[in-house]
């Protein structure tokens, strides 16, 4: 472990079972956020956003890296829960800021992440997930080499999840997709979460009525990354059925894009640039974005204030 002046605190995988860099807030310092990235985010990216988080709001915050970081696999399948476990413990009782409560944030696949971990680690008492989902679906090597087993693992074993047999055909998947007026060729991955599982089934769904604190969804009212907007009802639903004992929250932007919870503002032309190339590279990368780029702007910030209230506002 490594600690820098400015109370930077890195972890490793070989001293401490997980990757990450502690950022100690100050206005919220016993609150700590894990916060984790989506897909293809690498290390740095989310230490940017996790950083900002913390020295504009005044957060503790965690960026974690569960996958894609160097160390981690590069693929989507046997994730580990116990990265976000080990990390908890590691902010209970070795972190030399003295934490009260944890709560957790992730975008998209982090979304996911996001869910699963607060519905199995009891200490998590917040969870936002971001354009999320609420199915351990089966994982892939490469995107599209399947494994026969779960994207996530939790203490060395799978957890249940629902299978694809579409992957053990990927040509004529393609061609089915190409066929279909609903979809588009760039929302391929939309078209799979919703087309090509064999069963959503009750095991592997992530239960999030077994979170043990509050919780805020956000997404677009059409992703066109994956099915989140349908995620999230479905999530709400189930919430409201089991009589939830927490606060919980849907936000649900009209003409917002996966892409949410990012803060637009800027302190320098350094920054600016940096929020300039993301919103240019979003516009290329999500129909919705290119569509409508003004208001995509405004619900990532919207979303980021949201979500930042509900931070400050967790008892």
């Amino acid at each position: 472990m490594q600690i820098s002046n400015n109370m930077e605190i890195k972890t490793t995988l070989e001293k401490n079972g997980f990757i990450s860099t502690f950022y100690e807030g100050s206005k919220y310092r016993e609150k700590a956020v894990i916060y984790v990235g989506g897909t293809g985010e690498n290390r740095s990216m989310v230490e940017d956003r996790a950083s900002k988080l913390c020295r504009r709001e005044g957060f503790s915050v965690l960026a974690l890296g569960y996958y894609l970081w160097e160390g981690l696999s590069k693929n989507n399948f046997a994730i580990p829960v116990d990265y976000c476990e080990k990390a908890v413990g590691w902010l209970k009782s070795e972190c030399p800021v003295k934490i009260e409560k944890i709560a957790m944030t992730g975008i998209s696949l982090g979304g996911a992440y996001t869910l699963l971990c607060a519905s199995l680690i009891r200490d998590i008492t917040c969870a936002i997930p971001i354009s999320g989902y609420d199915y351990v679906v089966e994982g892939t090597k490469n995107m599209f080499f399947r494994q026969h087993c779960g994207m996530f693992y939790h203490h060395g074993k799978s957890l249940p999840y629902s299978s694809s047999e579409c992957l053990s055909h990927i040509p004529s998947t393609l061609a089915a997709l190409r066929k279909n007026p609903d979809y588009k060729m760039n929302q391929m991955n939309r078209y799979y979460y919703i087309e090509c599982f064999d069963e959503y089934t009750e095991e592997s769904r992530i239960k999030a009525e077994n979170i043990n604190g509050d919780v805020l969804l956000i997404s677009p009212a059409f992703d066109d990354t994956w099915p989140s907007e349908i995620a999230v009802r479905r999530i709400m639903k189930v919430l409201d059925e089991k009589h939830f004992p927490h606060r919980h929250e849907c936000m649900i932007y009209e003409k917002g894009s996966h892409a949410l919870c990012f803060d637009q503002r800027y302190d320098t032309q350094e920054e600016k640039k940096a929020v300039d190339k993301m919103n240019k590279m979003m516009s290329y990368i999500l129909p919705t974005e290119k569509k409508h780029p003004k208001e995509c702007a405004e619900a990532r910030q919207e979303s980021y204030f949201k979500m930042v209230e509900f931070l400050k506002e967790w008892q």
